[in-house]
């Protein structure tokens, strides 16, 4: 079983992420929440 680690981000942080995947799925459908899994999965 993996152990599972809560990750706090800054807001900064987080707003850039959130840039980031809205940037991605205007890119592609679908791919900023794919992006979002990944990130969820690290």
């Amino acid at each position: 079983m993996r152990e599972v680690i809560r990750i706090d981000f800054s807001p900064q942080a987080k707003a850039e992420f959130e840039d980031g995947e809205a940037y991605y799925e205007r890119q592609v459908p679908g791919l900023g929440a794919r992006f979002r899994a990944e990130v969820r999965q690290a």
